[in-house]
């Protein structure tokens, strides 16, 4: 009866943890029904070895996997083989030509590049030519010519940079009889004087109605219409004390006349041309009538402003290369022997100097 109820109760036992056991079996069940219900969400511990479709084992969210999203990581998506004319900088790594660069800035010029249309740089030679000069101021002086060499500016479609200059050289010989002609219609040239050349100029053609022609052509004195006289033209005894000068003039025969002397300080004052104080009607007061010294001065007889590269008489008398512009007078000083009146046309001043001194002669005949 002891070991029937001990049965018994053996059977109820195992009944019972029978039955306890099914529903947690239950509850877990439950329980991973709930969590796999939730989507993408895996928390069972243990390893998923199913091979259905119900759980998703990718990372992201998206399993569309279609061409849509442009997921490439370059910054430059210029891939093709066309020229990029763009004015940005050009990263992409294909081999074709970039021809992209700075907006044009010229068209022509002698300083434009017009492939590119920039400007050309400042060490481009765009200009060379040559300049003439003569050696000297005298007939016979010689024609000197140098290369000039300009560049372009860097800054301009012009040609306007700056200058190179080479050295001075002969050019041309220029004989006695012509003159250096450095400008003009036909530069660098020996120009011959036909007439006569004196002082780097030539000889006008002599018009004997206005002045002594020689057997060349060439004129050897001049006629002042206002006064009449007819003057030495060139002067040709520069530089002679006055006794010799008065000799000079008296055996000088010019033109067929031998009637020529030095001219008075009355008529070498008519030859004044420009100064209103000391020309044939100034307010000088030395004239042929008042040769005293200092009596017959005054202030008017000072003269005019010096000129540099000019003189006090008429354009068409010329004077000689060694032409000092003091020039004497026939007429001594009344009250002083040792000396006579003479004229400096550079400033057209009447004044004195000791006949020893040596001075211009011109000699002039009525």
């Amino acid at each position: 009866m002891c070991c029937f109820r001990s049965y018994y109760i053996l059977i109820l036992l195992l009944s019972l943890i029978c039955c306890v056991g099914n529903e947690n079996v239950e509850d877990i069940r439950e329980t991973e029904d709930a969590s796999d219900s939730q989507p993408g969400t895996n928390t069972d511990s243990d390893i998923d070895m199913d091979s259905d479709n119900d759980t998703d084992s990718d990372t992201d969210t998206d399993s569309d996997t279609d061409s849509d999203t442009d997921t490439d990581s370059d910054t430059d998506s210029d891939t093709d083989a066309d020229s990029d004319t763009d004015s940005d900088t050009d990263t992409d790594s294909d081999g074709d030509a970039d021809v992209d660069a700075s907006p044009a800035v010229c068209v022509a010029g002698d300083c434009c590049n017009t492939t590119t249309g920039q400007y050309r740089p400042d060490s481009y030679e765009c200009s060379s030519y040559y300049e003439y000069q003569c050696s000297g101021s005298n007939c016979g002086d010689d024609v000197e010519q140098r290369v000039v060499n300009q560049f372009c500016s860097g800054t301009s479609a012009i040609c306007d940079g700056r200058t190179e200059h080479g050295g001075w050289s002969t050019f041309h010989s220029c004989d006695n009889n012509y003159i250096c002609v450095p400008n003009g219609s036909n530069p660098g040239n020996c120009q011959q004087c036909i007439h006569g050349c004196d002082g780097g100029v030539c000889y006008p053609e002599c018009e004997p109605s206005v002045s002594c022609c020689d057997s060349g052509g060439r004129i050897v004195c001049w006629y002042d219409p206002t006064s009449g006289f007819m003057w030495e033209d060139l002067p040709s005894m520069p530089w002679i004390p006055w006794d010799e000068a008065v000799s000079y003039c008296e055996d000088l025969i010019l033109d067929e006349y031998d009637d020529w002397s030095l001219p008075t300080i009355s008529q070498l004052r008519s030859l004044i041309s420009g100064c209103d104080k000391t020309d044939s009607n100034g307010g000088c007061t030395v004239t042929d009538t008042c040769l005293s010294h200092p009596s017959c001065t005054n202030n008017d007889c000072l003269g005019c402003e010096t000129l540099i590269d000019d003189y006090y008489w008429d354009p068409a008398l010329r004077k000689a290369v060694s032409d000092t512009l003091h020039y004497w007078s026939s007429s001594s000083v009344q009250n002083i022997t040792s000396q006579a009146w003479m004229i400096v046309f550079t400033s057209a001043n009447v004044n004195v100097a000791f006949k020893t001194s040596s001075l211009n002669v011109r000699c002039m005949r009525q």
